[in-house]
């Protein structure tokens, strides 16, 4: 029996593809569990046309995050914060404060999960950090003073 997985099945393939399983495991397994469906020529039909659509979303998003990272490169976020003579900061700022100062000096909005921040920073000073979104990686320049 021709099947359509919906979800990654361990030793019969990976979601998406169409296998060839026996009958017996088509209709006590996968079918009632909901891992796949009967790869009729509607069902088929059907999920070509939600890839398709995924694909052009996804194309969306990438060209997307690519403008807005290559516009965001030449750009400083500032932020002020209190610290110790020495520059170190009494409070530490994370992804969240750089996304707020983000919207608010330069009215982009980013999600905060892009920003790849190991650490949260900790001292005065400037600093480059990675975005990361879509398969698209960009860097933004933040001013800690």
């Amino acid at each position: 029996m021709k099947i359509l997985l919906l979800q990654d099945i361990k030793g019969v393939g990976r979601k998406g593809e169409i296998k060839n399983v026996a009958d017996g495991f088509a209709l006590n397994a996968i079918l009632p569990k909901k891992h796949g469906v009967v790869a009729t020529p509607e069902v088929l039909k059907k999920y070509e046309l939600e890839k398709q659509q995924h694909e052009v979303e996804v194309k969306i998003q990438q060209d997307l995050a690519r403008a807005t990272f290559k516009d965001l490169a030449s750009k400083t976020v500032n932020i002020k914060a209190n610290a110790s003579d020495k520059g170190h900061l009494f409070a530490s700022i994370h992804a969240a404060e750089i996304m707020l100062a983000l919207k608010d000096q330069h009215n982009v909005v980013l999600n905060a999960s892009w920003i790849e921040l190991k650490h949260p920073i900790k001292e005065v000073g400037e600093y480059t950090l990675k975005l990361h979104a879509h398969g698209i990686d960009g860097v933004l320049n933040v001013e800690v003073k």
